[in-house]
């Protein structure tokens, strides 16, 4: 009897073991997780002001040629 008694102490105290490293690899797989979402938040607010920054350089890049082919339109009727 106290042989089973102590081998079903034993059990339990490995089975609490794995318990316990079950329990601390989800906290770190939850901390993991947070991080990842936390990153990937900054990550597409990057995106967006860069995008932002993309269409602010087209408009530009509109302007100026636009600018420019006003400006050869000038020169041609001044050199007729």
């Amino acid at each position: 009897m106290l042989r089973e008694y102590r081998a079903l102490k034993y059990e339990m105290t490995k089975k609490n073991d794995e318990l316990s490293s079950l329990k601390h690899n989800i906290t770190m797989i939850e901390k993991r997780s947070i991080e990842v979402e936390q990153r990937n938040s900054v990550l597409e607010d990057q995106i967006d002001q860069v995008n932002s920054l993309l269409e602010a350089e087209k408009f530009n890049t509109r302007e100026l040629n636009e600018q420019l082919g006003k400006a050869i339109n000038e020169k041609n009727e001044l050199m007729t």
